[in-house]
């Protein structure tokens, strides 16, 4: 049994994992606000080699191995979330289906998740991804991303309804904290919208986890073409430029702008929809040579 190998006659009556799956994705996670992110979540599980064993015949063993594989090309947060859902699905399983299992995901070690990030926009790396985008949805989502600080859920679930360009604002009615807000659209994040269709009431008829995908993609095409070019020219190229560069740097990038420009931090916040400002202070990062011209300033001349 501590093997795995044994196998009694209830087993058969057992649905596999890749059905709780199925049934879990319809039952319950089409419930919740964040269906359309789950769905890719689920869709990455079903697709697992541990998707066709019966739910009391995964072992924790089998949870570690899909653990690992996860963390090959996937960050510790986001294979956390994979797990999440997996932990989940055999609760549910157990206690609401009256399924006879355990929940192996409890057995294991979970990834250890560092939030802090310091990675903002360097000059010219947004520009690059965008060129080298085969999207035709992407630069105007990434745009309004950056011009805004909304998050990439935030930005393919508004709707026109909820766009005023007269007065420059956008409602969100519900965000990821729970709370709607209402956020002031810069002259660029106005002529971003102006120049998109009215097709449906949603502004972009896309998923947020396929415009992730599609920022990816490009992010590596745009360092591949850095990296030719620099080859030609004989140049060594920067180590960091383009590398490791996400989508969800727009918003590190907006909010340590709004920093610099001057806003305080309740005005920031405002804009942001962070619910405290401790969390606001992890993304708000200044550069050093904005602080170091701006004390110059202060005591009377430039350095």
């Amino acid at each position: 049994m501590r093997a795995g190998l044994y196998q009694p006659e209830q087993t058969a009556a057992v649905m596999t994992l890749a059905k709780a799956l199925s049934r879990y994705q319809r039952d319950i996670s089409a419930r919740k606000r964040s269906a359309d992110k789950e769905a890719s979540i689920i869709r990455a599980l079903a697709s697992a080699s541990i998707a066709a064993k019966p739910l009391d015949q995964v072992q924790a063993s089998d949870v570690t191995q899909l653990r690992n594989n996860l963390a090959r090309d996937k960050a510790p947060a986001t294979v956390a979330r994979h797990l999440a859902v997996l932990g989940h699905v055999f609760q549910v399983s157990k206690l609401d289906w009256g399924v006879p299992c355990g929940n192996p995901v409890r057995d294991i070690r979970k990834p250890t998740i560092r939030n802090q990030r310091d990675r903002r926009y360097q000059e010219g790396e947004f520009e690059a991804v965008i060129e080298a985008s085969d999207s035709a949805v992407l630069p105007a989502v990434a745009g309004l991303a950056l011009a805004t600080c909304m998050r990439l859920g935030e930005v393919v679930n508004l709707q026109w309804r909820y766009v005023d360009l007269a007065a420059s604002v956008a409602h969100l009615v519900e965000t990821k904290n729970g709370y709607g807000r209402d956020v002031p659209l810069t002259a660029k994040a106005v002529e971003i919208l102006r120049n998109l269709p009215r097709t449906g009431e949603r502004v972009f008829n896309v998923r947020a986890d396929a415009m992730s995908k599609a920022w990816s993609r490009a992010a590596k095409r745009a360092r591949a073409a850095y990296e030719a070019q620099c080859k030609r020219e004989g140049v060594t190229p920067d180590p960091d430029w383009l590398v490791g560069v996400r989508f969800h740097d727009s918003r590190h990038t907006r909010v340590s702008e709004l920093h610099e420009l001057g806003l305080s931090l309740g005005e920031i916040q405002a804009i942001s929809g962070h619910r405290t400002l401790t969390q606001l202070a992890r993304y708000s990062h200044v550069r050093a040579s904005h602080l170091v011209n701006k004390l110059a300033q202060l005591e009377g001349g430039m350095p």
